[in-house]
This record gives C-alpha cells, structure tokens and sequence, in this order.
C-alpha cells in the first residue's frame, strides 16, 4: 500500500491523474458481497490462474 501512495503522490507533483476509485467511494460496499459468492470468486480465479488470496489483498501461489 505504501507503494502505491507513493506512486500517486510522485504522479500529483507530475501533474498526471491519479487512477482508480477513491476508499472513501468504495466503502459502501464494504460487507456487501456474500461469503458464498467470494469462495466462488476465489475458486474460479484459483482455476483460471492459479493465484488467489483472501488476505492482506496479496495474491499468492497455489501450492
């Protein structure tokens, strides 16, 4: 995360639109998703690609 905080302030003093929705916008849909409909996700992008991870947002290597 501090990764990308960076990139979007290098991008602010360049002058270059920052991409992407704002936290705050995506807030309300916190908790919105089923957990049944989020073990679907995980495992079609587990099957499709090998790589999915429910934590910290990292994806990891199917083992």
């Amino acid at each position: 995360m501090q990764q990308k905080q960076i990139l979007n302030s290098v991008l602010s003093f360049l002058g270059e639109p920052i991409r992407g929705t704002p936290v705050t916008e995506l807030l309300k849909f916190a908790g919105t998703i089923s957990k049944e409909d989020t073990e679907t996700m995980k495992q079609t992008i587990e099957e499709g690609c090998g790589m999915a991870s429910l934590s910290q947002g990292q994806p990891t290597e199917k083992h």
